[in-house]
C-alpha cells in the first residue's frame, strides 16, 4: 500500500511546485515596454527592474505600470519613479532610491507639486483628458496601457507633465503603439502632444 502511495505524492508535490511558479511568473511579470531609461544609463536596467518588482511585491501596487528614472537621479545615486495601479484602478507614484531600496508612496497623501496642489494637477488632468479623448476618437481599437489618472511628473519648475501610453490599429488592423503626453504650467492650461512610444531599451 505504502509503495504504490509514493509514486502518487512525488507527483502531486511536482504538481503543488509547478503552480507555485506559474503563480510567481504571473505575479511577478512586468512588462519590458514599461521599463525605460535613456541610451546612456543602460548600465541602471537590472536596478530599475528589480526595484519595479520590489514594488509591484508590496500590497498597495496591483500591477507596475511603468518605471523610469527619477528627476532627482544621478548616475551613482540611482532614484526611481515607478507608476503602480492600486486596487481602486487610479495610478499612482511610488519614488524608490536606488541604494537603499525605501520607497516612498506618493499616493499616501495629496499631491504638492511646486506650486501645483492637488485640485489644481485635477484640473489640468482633466483638460488633458478632453484633449485626449477629442485627438483619439477616430483611432481604432484604442486602448489604453492604464487606467484613471497618470502620475504627475514635476521635474520641470512650476509645471507638471502627465504621460499616458496607448495602443491602436490602423486601417489593415495593425497595431500602433503611442505615447500621449500632456504639459501645463502657470502660463499654458494644458497642451497635448501624441507621438509613437519610445521602443524599450531593456
Amino acid at each position: 500500500m505504502l509503495t504504490r502511495l509514493i509514486p502518487l505524492f512525488k507527483r502531486s508535490l511536482w504538481a503543488l511546485l509547478a503552480l507555485s511558479v506559474c503563480a510567481s511568473a504571473n505575479v511577478f511579470a512586468i512588462d519590458a515596454q514599461s521599463l525605460w531609461l535613456p541610451a546612456s544609463y543602460q548600465e541602471l536596467a537590472p536596478g530599475l527592474r528589480k526595484m519595479a518588482l520590489a514594488v509591484e511585491a508590496d500590497e498597495r501596487c496591483v500591477k507596475v505600470m511603468r518605471g523610469t528614472l527619477h528627476a532627482s537621479s544621478q548616475r551613482h545615486i540611482p532614484v526611481y519613479n515607478i507608476t503602480c495601479r492600486g486596487a481602486d484602478r487610479r495610478t499612482f507614484a511610488v519614488v524608490v532610491d536606488g541604494l537603499t531600496a525605501d520607497m516612498e508612496f506618493q499616493g499616501d497623501a495629496p499631491v504638492e507639486i511646486k506650486g501645483f496642489d492637488e485640485k489644481r494637477i485635477q484640473a489640468a488632468w482633466q483638460k488633458c483628458e478632453i484633449f485626449l479623448q477629442k485627438k483619439t476618437r477616430f483611432m481604432h481599437s484604442m486602448k489604453r496601457l492604464q487606467q484613471g489618472r497618470p502620475a504627475p511628473d514635476s521635474s520641470q519648475l512650476g509645471a507638471v507633465t502627465f504621460i499616458l501610453d496607448f495602443d491602436a490599429e490602423d486601417l489593415q488592423g495593425k497595431p500602433l503603439h503611442y505615447r500621449a503626453t500632456c504639459f501645463a504650467s502657470n502660463d499654458v492650461s494644458a497642451k497635448l502632444r501624441i507621438g509613437p512610444r519610445p521602443k524599450p531599451q531593456l
